[in-house]
């Protein structure tokens, strides 16, 4: 007999004996299928989002790495080797699905273990569930679920993402482990109950929505709520989110944190919020004088920041044309109390009147321009200061994680990027250590 197969053979017959040496194949117990992580109805997927949420392959990873492997410190286990994100259409319904191969063992003599010389696909079901007043009533089960620390965690809305049993696939026998058939063996059976047991105290990733809110309100002015989620897992985790303002797009899968390989999530939000604030602000600025007329005012989106540029008709010394332009740089920065922040930086408003020579001398004595310049600079933000702070970027993503935010991207786009503690212990674990972000407030 091959040395593999003996050792197979030998530790089939110890799994017997665990079950008192009745060993019959195709007779095993089944083990009962752990209920959903959540006591509440999974959200039906919205087909567009307001904001998107992506998280990056090694986070989804290493969680799922945590929730599934074995420390070698116990009796029996799984080792847990790739792990893949996909999507697969069943009957017309997307499944967002996590892809993991495990390799079952034995304690062996000392430290070691000794493989079962099988190998399995374990597919786990990624279920969005919405937090908020409207499927949720009571507060504190709301607090419950989205502080699982305890203490503040930013709100009492969100979204949870839970890891469900979807199927256990026998590499070996290139078939589904189904209990009671012909294929179903001990080793299967301790597999399987390996598996459902470590589903059964799996906790959700938790993401709360109040920071994100947050922003979008200071630049709208007024409140939103969040109505909806989408998630996508083509190999890369994405998360959307449906507010009741501004124009929603269809959701895609696609994410933009891998131009960001060091960052953990990302954030994009939709750059409709901060043009239709700067054109709101801009219009109440020449509100305040009747003279002022603004005709059109313009976002553009840079690496240098947001540029913004406007253009009207002052109705005084038969009328005056002018333009007026001022930029403003969004930043994430570490604040005195530990906590990261995001700050928008104004520049003053530089204006130009296109004034003739008989219209000179009575410009120059009215300085109409004056209030309406020094009111462009604040027109993205609507509170005092050179560096305002928008919204605080850290907050619990489940128990035993932060995320904080670390940078921003406005190249064609509004995109926050952070990290999360946990990723943040395990590299400081393997002596990989990453450079310290964002740096300290000015």
């Amino acid at each position: 007999m091959h040395m593999n197969a003996r050792i197979t053979f030998a530790l089939l017959l110890i799994f017997s004996c665990f079950q008192g040496c009745n060993y019959v194949p195709g007779n095993s117990s089944c083990p009962p299928i752990p209920g959903p992580a959540v006591s509440l109805s999974p959200a039906v997927q919205s087909l567009n989002s307001s904001v998107n949420i992506d998280l990056s392959q090694r986070y989804i990873r290493e969680k799922v790495r945590q929730l599934v492997q074995t420390p070698h410190t116990a009796q029996n286990g799984v080792d847990v080797g790739t792990i893949v994100l996909s999507e697969q259409n069943l009957q017309g319904q997307k499944l967002n699905l996590i892809n993991i191969v495990i390799y079952p063992w034995l304690k062996g003599s000392g430290d070691s273990i000794v493989s079962l010389q099988r190998a399995y696909e374990l597919k786990l079901k990624i279920v969005p569930y919405l937090i908020t007043p409207n499927e949720l009533s009571d507060e504190s089960q709301r607090t419950a679920l989205l502080c699982p620390n305890g203490g503040n965690c930013n709100g009492t809305s969100g979204i949870l993402l839970a890891f469900e049993f979807y199927e256990l696939f026998s590499k070996t026998y290139q078939s589904s482990v189904v209990c009671g058939s012909s294929n179903y063996d001990l080793i299967d059976a301790q597999v399987l109950k390996a598996v459902f047991a470590s589903m059964s105290s799996a906790k959700p990733i938790t993401l709360p929505a109040t920071p994100i809110l947050s922003i979008v309100e200071n630049l709208t002015g007024s409140p939103v709520n969040l109505t909806g989620v989408a998630i996508g897992s083509d190999l890369e985790m994405k998360v959307g989110i449906l507010l009741d303002a501004g124009t929603p797009k269809p959701f895609s899968s696609q994410v933009w944190l891998s131009h960001f390989p060091e960052e953990d999530w990302g954030v994009s939000i939709d750059t409709f919020f901060v043009a239709e604030a700067v054109k709101k602000s801009a219009a109440s600025l020449a509100s305040a004088d009747p003279r002022v007329v603004v005709n059109n005012v313009k976002v553009d989106f840079s690496t240098a920041g947001f540029g913004i540029s406007a253009n009207g008709k002052i109705n005084v010394c038969g009328g005056i044309n002018f333009t007026a332009t001022t930029t403003a740089k969004p930043q994430i920065c570490m604040g005195a109390d530990g906590i990261s922040q995001l700050q928008i930086c104004t520049n003053k408003a530089q204006t130009n009147p296109q004034i003739n020579i008989l219209q000179a001398a009575c410009y120059l004595g009215s300085q109409i321009l004056g209030s309406f310049s020094g009111g462009m600079s604040t027109a993205v933000i609507k509170q005092g200061g050179i560096c305002p702070s928008m919204a605080k970027l850290t907050f619990q993503a489940g128990a035993n994680d932060t995320f904080y935010g670390t940078k921003v991207d406005t190249d064609g786009v509004f995109y926050l990027t952070g990290r999360s503690t946990f990723i943040d212990s395990q590299l400081q674990n393997i002596g990989t250590p990453r450079q310290p972000l964002p740096t300290v407030c000015p």
